[in-house]
């Protein structure tokens, strides 16, 4: 009888934490639990591995982010037989209690809601509605 009492409280306690965690999911595709904080796991430089997008450029794209809010983006391109490419600067920041990012590069200013951010993995969709999939580089 005792041993079953126990047993009850053990499946209760985790049903409790279960639904506890899965109603704190931040994001759509994101990790149930991370121990590193959002700003740590989107800081550094990431890939575009996969898109809706239909421009062969984008998909070349790589995005880099500084903890301080420093953001740049890199397109290469080859012209002529010479490869080259293009780096912009800007800032980003966190908005919607860190659901979106808004990113700033010169005069322009967008927002991408995240749909997974880990240690490895970045989803979001831009004002567009194109998602882009990236993993860290």
């Amino acid at each position: 009888m005792k041993s079953s009492k126990h047993l009850i409280i053990a499946i209760f306690s985790i049903a409790v934490i279960m639904l506890t965690f899965s109603s704190c999911k931040k994001y759509e595709d994101g990790p149930l639990i991370s121990l590193r904080s959002k700003t740590a796991r989107l800081t550094g430089e990431w890939k575009i591995v996969e898109t809706t997008s239909t421009e062969a450029l984008i998909k070349e794209l790589t995005f880099e982010f500084k903890k301080d809010g420093d953001f740049s983006m890199t397109v290469p391109y080859t012209y002529t037989g010479e490869s080259f490419a293009v780096t912009v600067d800007g800032k980003w920041e966190w908005i919607d209690s860190k659901e979106s990012l808004k990113i700033e590069v010169e005069d322009n200013e967008t927002e991408w809601e995240i749909l997974r951010l880990t240690n490895s993995e970045f989803w979001f969709k831009d004002e567009d509605n194109l998602e882009y999939k990236c993993e860290k580089d």
